[in-house]
């Protein structure tokens, strides 16, 4: 099966968490492949691609309880970055998850009228979108199925308690270190 994402006006971060709301909700998956359709745009220095859609192939059993998440990474460098290092940077800074699938794309500019300056004057922009998958063990509980209620089987609102016990992603439950500003799982601002 395949799921196609589409931009269209969305921002960056809205559309990682437009993504990723989908992922939360469809756990019964297994993610495969990636596959990303860019254009190229003007960018500071550099060219760089923007995002057009992405699609997910995947296949599907109710036997599933995965949460996956998309993870965006942009490197600006002197000299090019290859994809297996942007990954394994990836890789260190996030032990916590499983890189699963992911797409590259990379622009340069002067480089090679710069060689003889040491590379003055060369600029690399290098892009990475990446599928990820939260282990089983610290992947949030999956949504409940929505149950229709009346006004006699709605639940009185409580009043907030005190926070207790860690801190959690309000988009998907993640558990979220103190200082946190953005969930390591899905992206969202917290």
């Amino acid at each position: 099966m395949e799921h196609t994402f589409y931009v269209n006006n969305m921002d960056r971060q809205q559309f990682i968490n437009y993504v990723n709301n989908w992922f939360f909700n469809n756990r019964n998956i297994r993610v495969s492949k990636l596959f990303t359709s860019t254009k190229t745009k003007l960018g500071i220095l550099v060219g760089k691609s923007a995002l057009s859609d992405l699609t997910v192939i995947y296949d599907q059993s109710s036997s599933y309880n995965n949460l996956y998440g998309l993870d965006y990474n942009e490197r600006f460098a002197l000299m090019k970055i290859s994809m297996e290092s942007m990954v394994e940077k990836w890789k260190e800074a996030n032990p916590h998850l499983q890189a699963v699938s992911y797409t590259y794309s990379y622009h340069g500019r002067g480089q090679a009228e710069s060689l003889w300056l040491n590379g003055i004057g060369a600029r690399n922009r290098s892009q990475l979108w990446l599928i990820y998958k939260v282990p089983q063990n610290t992947a949030p509980p999956a949504p409940a199925p929505a149950v229709e209620q009346t006004a006699a089987t709605q639940p009185m609102p409580a009043t907030p308690a005190p926070a207790e016990g860690p801190r959690r992603c309000g988009n998907c439950g993640y558990t979220v270190d103190d200082g946190a500003k953005f969930c390591a799982a899905c992206g969202a601002k917290i």
